[in-house]
């Protein structure tokens, strides 16, 4: 298996946990690149028509995207399913909790991005709504995160895992853990996990 990479992608870092929690390390390789809007990429275009990472691609050719469909292959079809949940209601409220984990890494991505844009847009008040989504979503893993710490490693764990160190390593003049003392220590619980650990962001190029 080949899976196009970004060390720096939380999103890639989601697909990347699961092949570590899957046991799946050694046959997958990685081909590291850099994405954005400017950038053509024929390699990844010619596997992936929406040139997004991940992208994994399959010893039949079969490309597969994005990262929570990549996490559901490796983890069910490839791995024990331990990430996701056999019981109804326990996949559901699983699918709830990295449905907010997964919204938060987009907004932190999506600020980070805004950094970026044009000095003449309005952007004092894109990021001010930008850092309001943001403190109110880590409120509310606050409220969910002693529940979340007594609950079984799945999906959820991983989506909340990559957004919070997506926050560490593009916004730790943020300081998420101030005032939030059971999301701290879930934060510090999962980044002990191998997989986790083990996958940690940096900038490569």
């Amino acid at each position: 298996m080949k899976l196009y990479h970004s060390t720096r992608s939380p999103y890639v870092r989601k697909a990347m946990i699961a092949i570590h929690e899957a046991g799946l390390a050694h046959e997958v390789l990685l081909e590291t690149m850099r994405v954005s809007p400017s950038r053509d990429n024929p390699a990844l275009f010619a596997v992936n028509p929406l040139g997004k990472l991940p992208t994994l691609v399959l010893d039949d050719g079969t490309a597969i995207f994005d990262s929570t469909v990549i996490v559901h292959y490796l983890d069910v079809v490839r791995g024990d399913g331990h990430l996701h949940p056999d019981d109804p209601d326990a996949r559901f409220q699983a699918m709830r909790d990295h449905a907010i984990g997964e919204g938060l890494m987009g907004l932190v991505v999506d600020w980070y991005s805004e950094k970026f844009r044009d000095p003449a847009a309005d952007t004092n008040e894109r990021f001010r709504l930008y850092d309001l989504r943001v403190r109110l979503t880590l409120d509310e893993l606050e409220t969910q995160a002693s529940r979340l710490a007594d609950t079984r490693f799945n999906i959820a764990h991983i989506a909340i895992a990559c957004a919070l160190g997506y926050l560490d390593f593009r916004f730790d003049d943020l300081d998420w853990r101030a005032g939030r003392p059971a999301l701290a220590e879930l934060g510090d619980h999962l980044n002990a996990r191998p997989s986790v650990a083990a996958t940690k962001p940096y900038d490569d190029i």
